[in-house]
């Protein structure tokens, strides 16, 4: 490899082809491959090398560890996401890179919110609450950016629709 960085762009763009294919074709097998080729791209896209790019392919890891995980049910594999998103945000700050920083943070609070809800937990409907806070923020400048990721993650929530019991629960967090 003469060009690490070159290759680790590739694996990360045949990483959201792959996500793409998995999403239309319905088959957890092509997810697999673009969690594979995101893995593969973060070998290359180190923290220390290339930060803004690393949290690009974190980022882009937990869309695809969740969109999975939303194909299997895995709880395992979404709660690997939202560590993706975490991790992603360690170099995706407000005062960084804001519309970066606002796509992974509603990734994160979709994510949370959608697992607080399954598992029943406070704390983690608390933390999804914050989180969905700080996107708010700079909406205006996110929705002019094409289609990110979290438009499928908000696809993905449209599935869990709390009832009016849940909903009361969540809006007394505010």
């Amino acid at each position: 490899q003469r060009v690490p960085l070159d290759w680790a762009q590739t694996q990360h763009n045949l990483g959201l082809a792959l996500w793409r294919l998995g999403q239309l074709e319905k088959r957890s097998e092509r997810l697999r491959e673009a969690i594979d080729a995101f893995q593969a791209a973060l070998k290359e896209r180190s923290q220390e090398r290339a930060p803004l790019d690393w949290a690009q392919t974190q980022n882009s890891l937990g869309v695809a560890l969740w969109t999975l995980g939303e194909e299997e049910g895995g709880t395992v594999l979404r709660e690997e996401a939202i560590a993706a998103f975490r991790t992603a945000l360690k170099e995706r700050t407000s005062a960084k890179v804001p519309l970066d920083w606002a796509e992974t943070q509603n990734n994160l609070g979709i994510a949370l919110l959608v697992q607080g809800l399954a598992a029943r937990n406070r704390a983690m409907l608390e933390e999804a609450r914050d989180a969905g806070g700080g996107e708010r923020s700079v909406q205006r400048l996110h929705l002019c950016r094409p289609a990110p990721p979290p438009l499928v993650l908000r696809g993905t929530i449209a599935r869990y629709q709390p009832s009016d019991r849940q909903s009361r629960a969540v809006a007394g967090f505010a």
